[in-house]
Protein backbone atom coordinates (compact mmCIF):
# COMPACT_ATOMS: atom_id res chain seq x y z
CA UNK A 1 0.00 0.00 0.00
CA UNK A 2 2.74 2.36 0.60
CA UNK A 3 4.01 2.13 -2.96
CA UNK A 4 0.89 3.51 -4.67
CA UNK A 5 0.74 6.29 -2.20
CA UNK A 6 4.24 7.28 -2.91
CA UNK A 7 3.48 7.11 -6.58
CA UNK A 8 0.54 9.47 -6.12
CA UNK A 9 2.66 11.95 -4.20
CA UNK A 10 5.39 11.74 -6.74
CA UNK A 11 2.94 12.38 -9.54
CA UNK A 12 1.41 15.22 -7.61
CA UNK A 13 4.84 16.50 -6.71
CA UNK A 14 5.89 16.33 -10.38
CA UNK A 15 2.72 18.03 -11.50
CA UNK A 16 3.23 20.78 -8.92
CA UNK A 17 6.80 21.23 -10.01
CA UNK A 18 5.82 21.43 -13.68
CA UNK A 19 2.99 23.79 -12.84
CA UNK A 20 5.25 25.91 -10.64
CA UNK A 21 7.99 25.93 -13.27
CA UNK A 22 5.50 26.91 -15.97
CA UNK A 23 4.10 29.63 -13.77
CA UNK A 24 7.64 30.75 -12.92
CA UNK A 25 8.51 30.75 -16.63
CA UNK A 26 5.43 32.87 -17.38
CA UNK A 27 6.28 35.24 -14.53
CA UNK A 28 9.87 35.42 -15.70
CA UNK A 29 8.77 36.08 -19.31
CA UNK A 30 6.33 38.74 -18.13
CA UNK A 31 9.04 40.29 -15.92
CA UNK A 32 11.46 40.30 -18.88
CA UNK A 33 8.85 41.93 -21.15
CA UNK A 34 8.06 44.46 -18.44
CA UNK A 35 11.78 45.13 -17.85
CA UNK A 36 12.37 45.47 -21.62
CA UNK A 37 9.45 47.91 -21.85
CA UNK A 38 10.73 49.93 -18.90
CA UNK A 39 14.29 49.94 -20.27
CA UNK A 40 13.00 51.08 -23.67
CA UNK A 41 10.87 53.77 -22.03
CA UNK A 42 13.87 54.89 -19.96
CA UNK A 43 15.99 55.01 -23.15
CA UNK A 44 13.35 57.14 -24.90
CA UNK A 45 13.14 59.46 -21.89
CA UNK A 46 16.93 59.67 -21.69
CA UNK A 47 17.13 60.37 -25.44
CA UNK A 48 14.45 63.06 -25.07
CA UNK A 49 16.35 64.60 -22.12
CA UNK A 50 19.59 64.55 -24.07
CA UNK A 51 17.89 66.14 -27.09
CA UNK A 52 16.24 68.78 -24.91
CA UNK A 53 19.56 69.50 -23.19
CA UNK A 54 21.25 69.75 -26.60
CA UNK A 55 18.61 72.21 -27.86
CA UNK A 56 18.79 74.24 -24.65
CA UNK A 57 22.58 74.23 -24.87
CA UNK A 58 22.47 75.37 -28.47
CA UNK A 59 19.95 78.08 -27.59
CA UNK A 60 22.07 79.21 -24.65
CA UNK A 61 25.18 79.19 -26.81
CA UNK A 62 23.39 81.18 -29.52
CA UNK A 63 22.19 83.66 -26.90
CA UNK A 64 25.66 83.99 -25.42
CA UNK A 65 27.15 84.38 -28.89
CA UNK A 66 24.62 87.08 -29.77
CA UNK A 67 25.36 88.83 -26.48
CA UNK A 68 29.11 88.60 -27.09
CA UNK A 69 28.72 89.98 -30.61
CA UNK A 70 26.59 92.84 -29.29
CA UNK A 71 29.36 93.70 -26.84
CA UNK A 72 31.98 93.50 -29.59
CA UNK A 73 29.87 95.74 -31.85
CA UNK A 74 29.36 98.29 -29.06
CA UNK A 75 33.06 98.27 -28.22
CA UNK A 76 33.96 98.65 -31.90
CA UNK A 77 31.50 101.51 -32.29
CA UNK A 78 32.92 103.18 -29.16
CA UNK A 79 36.44 102.74 -30.51
CA UNK A 80 35.42 104.30 -33.82
CA UNK A 81 33.74 107.21 -32.02
CA UNK A 82 36.81 107.81 -29.87
CA UNK A 83 39.04 107.71 -32.96
CA UNK A 84 36.73 110.13 -34.80
CA UNK A 85 36.67 112.48 -31.83
CA UNK A 86 40.47 112.41 -31.58
CA UNK A 87 40.67 113.18 -35.29
CA UNK A 88 38.18 116.06 -34.92
CA UNK A 89 40.03 117.43 -31.88
CA UNK A 90 43.37 117.24 -33.69
CA UNK A 91 41.95 118.92 -36.78
CA UNK A 92 40.33 121.65 -34.64
CA UNK A 93 43.67 122.25 -32.94
CA UNK A 94 45.43 122.56 -36.30
CA UNK A 95 42.77 124.95 -37.61
CA UNK A 96 43.12 127.14 -34.50
CA UNK A 97 46.90 127.15 -34.84
CA UNK A 98 46.66 128.09 -38.52
CA UNK A 99 44.15 130.88 -37.83
CA UNK A 100 46.22 132.28 -34.98
CA UNK A 101 49.17 132.41 -37.39
CA UNK A 102 47.28 135.24 -39.13
CA UNK A 103 48.52 137.52 -36.34
CA UNK A 104 51.97 137.31 -37.90
CA UNK A 105 50.72 138.41 -41.33
CA UNK A 106 51.40 141.99 -42.49
CA UNK A 107 47.69 142.68 -43.12
CA UNK A 108 46.57 141.48 -39.66
CA UNK A 109 45.79 145.06 -38.58
CA UNK A 110 43.44 145.35 -41.58
CA UNK A 111 41.77 142.06 -40.56
CA UNK A 112 41.22 143.39 -37.01
CA UNK A 113 39.86 146.70 -38.41
CA UNK A 114 37.33 144.72 -40.47
CA UNK A 115 36.36 142.56 -37.46
CA UNK A 116 35.99 145.66 -35.23
CA UNK A 117 33.77 147.32 -37.87
CA UNK A 118 31.66 144.15 -38.03
CA UNK A 119 31.27 144.07 -34.23
CA UNK A 120 30.27 147.77 -34.09
CA UNK A 121 27.81 147.22 -36.93
CA UNK A 122 26.14 144.49 -34.85
CA UNK A 123 26.27 146.24 -31.46
CA UNK A 124 26.40 149.92 -32.29
CA UNK A 125 29.15 152.49 -32.86
CA UNK A 126 29.79 153.03 -29.13
CA UNK A 127 30.59 149.33 -28.47
CA UNK A 128 33.74 148.69 -26.46
CA UNK A 129 36.10 146.72 -28.73
CA UNK A 130 39.07 144.73 -27.39
CA UNK A 131 41.58 144.12 -30.15
CA UNK A 132 43.78 141.01 -30.27
CA UNK A 133 42.88 139.43 -26.88
CA UNK A 134 45.78 137.24 -25.67
CA UNK A 135 45.75 133.72 -27.09
CA UNK A 136 42.57 134.40 -29.10
CA UNK A 137 43.40 137.05 -31.72
CA UNK A 138 40.70 139.00 -33.56
CA UNK A 139 38.33 141.19 -31.54
CA UNK A 140 35.77 141.04 -28.75
CA UNK A 141 33.14 143.71 -28.38
CA UNK A 142 30.51 144.54 -25.76
CA UNK A 143 27.72 147.05 -25.37
CA UNK A 144 24.99 147.11 -22.73
CA UNK A 145 25.42 143.44 -21.82
CA UNK A 146 25.42 142.26 -25.43
CA UNK A 147 28.58 140.72 -26.68
CA UNK A 148 30.23 139.84 -29.99
CA UNK A 149 33.04 137.31 -29.99
CA UNK A 150 34.90 137.67 -33.27
CA UNK A 151 38.16 136.33 -31.94
CA UNK A 152 40.13 134.27 -34.42
CA UNK A 153 39.63 131.18 -32.26
CA UNK A 154 35.84 131.72 -32.03
CA UNK A 155 35.57 132.37 -35.78
CA UNK A 156 37.67 129.27 -36.52
CA UNK A 157 35.57 127.16 -34.11
CA UNK A 158 32.28 128.31 -35.66
CA UNK A 159 33.52 127.59 -39.18
CA UNK A 160 35.03 124.28 -38.09
CA UNK A 161 31.82 123.21 -36.31
CA UNK A 162 29.76 123.92 -39.43
CA UNK A 163 32.13 121.91 -41.59
CA UNK A 164 32.54 119.11 -39.02
CA UNK A 165 28.78 118.74 -38.73
CA UNK A 166 28.43 118.14 -42.45
CA UNK A 167 31.39 115.74 -42.36
CA UNK A 168 29.88 113.83 -39.43
CA UNK A 169 26.73 113.24 -41.50
CA UNK A 170 28.85 111.64 -44.23
CA UNK A 171 30.95 109.44 -41.94
CA UNK A 172 29.73 105.86 -41.69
Amino acid sequence: MSAPRELGFEALDGELRRSTEAHGDRLLAHARRDADTRVEQARREADALVERARREGEAAAAEQTAYAWAIVRREAAATVLVAKQKMVDELRSRVRTAVLALRDEPDYADIMDGLAAHARARLGPSALVVRDPPGLGGVMAELEGRRVDDTLVALADRAFDAIAESLQERWP
